[in-house]
C-alpha cells in the first residue's frame, strides 16, 4: 500500500457497481430512446407517403371525372341540331364545302 491510497473494500466495489449500472441504464434508455425517434420517423414516412398515394389517386380520379365530363358535352353537342349545323359550318369553311 502506497501512501495516500487505502484499501478497496466492499463499499468501494459496491459503489462502482452502482456506478456501472448507473452507466449501462444511461446507455439502456439512450439506445430505446433512439430506437423510438427511429420508430416515429418511420411511421412519419410512412404517413406522408399515404398522404402523397391519396393525393395522387384523388388527382386520377378528378381527371377521369374531366375527362368523362368533356366527352359527354362533346357527345351531346355534337348529336344537336345546333351542334350538327356549327360542325358542317366549320369543316364547310376548311375544306371548301359544296359551292352553291
Amino acid at each position: 500500500m502506497g501512501a495516500g491510497s487505502r484499501p478497496v473494500g466492499a463499499g468501494d466495489r459496491r459503489r462502482a457497481s452502482e456506478t456501472l449500472t448507473q452507466v449501462e441504464g444511461a446507455r439502456w434508455r439512450m439506445e430505446r430512446e433512439a430506437a423510438e425517434a427511429q420508430h416515429r420517423a418511420e411511421r412519419r414516412a410512412e404517413a406522408a407517403q399515404r398522404w402523397a398515394q391519396k393525393q395522387a389517386e384523388a388527382e386520377a380520379r378528378r381527371r377521369s371525372r374531366e375527362y368523362e365530363t368533356t366527352v359527354r358535352t362533346v357527345g351531346r353537342i355534337a348529336t344537336s341540331r345546333t351542334g350538327q349545323s356549327v360542325i358542317r359550318s366549320i369543316f364547310g369553311t376548311l375544306f371548301g364545302g359544296p359551292k352553291r
